[in-house]
């Protein structure tokens, strides 16, 4: 039988998953609806990255976050809500922005993991903006720096052209 690429999804105890597959290649992440009224989106990096793409890393949180506003009236919950992004095994990575455009103070992660603080929100209609700038600021003071710069003074994501 030939394995195809594509999506799949699949239910189990805590809930219904989806998931992108290629060919016999383990998947690179999946996203969940947990019956605990959670929704979880995972996305592997893989052992041999040694960067962490960046706006590409934002700009997926603003996606993945986005869809799971999307996901919640499935629950049946609503707000408030608790946002939390975790990046796993990032030690030793560093932000990546291409090789043009070298940051002054850029450094590899030092933690294996970054557990992110939550953040609370009141009310759906927020942009997937004012509610991850905390986080990808985390991200990149993580990596040395004062904040993201992908966001301007005003709090709009505006990702820059690193490469």
């Amino acid at each position: 039988m030939e394995v195809i690429s594509g999506w799949g999804s699949t239910h189990d105890l805590d809930g219904i998953y989806s998931y992108e597959h290629f060919y016999e290649k383990p998947s690179s992440g999946y996203s969940a609806i947990l019956r605990t009224g959670c929704v979880e989106v995972v996305q592997c990096f893989g052992a041999s990255h040694k960067f962490i793409p960046n706006p590409a890393l934002e700009g997926g949180l603003m996606q993945a976050f986005g869809k799971a506003v999307k996901w919640l009236p499935m629950t049946e919950m609503g707000p408030p809500v608790s946002v939390m992004v975790s990046l796993l095994d990032v030690g030793g990575r560093a932000l990546h922005f291409g090789p043009s455009h070298p940051i002054l103070g850029i450094r590899r992660i030092s933690k294996s993991d970054l557990i992110m603080h939550d953040v609370f929100i009141e009310k759906l209609e927020m942009t997937p903006a004012e509610v991850l700038r905390p986080i990808c600021d985390a991200i990149w003071q993580a990596s040395g720096l004062e904040r993201s710069f992908n966001f301007d003074e005003a709090g709009k994501w505006r990702p820059q052209p690193w490469d």
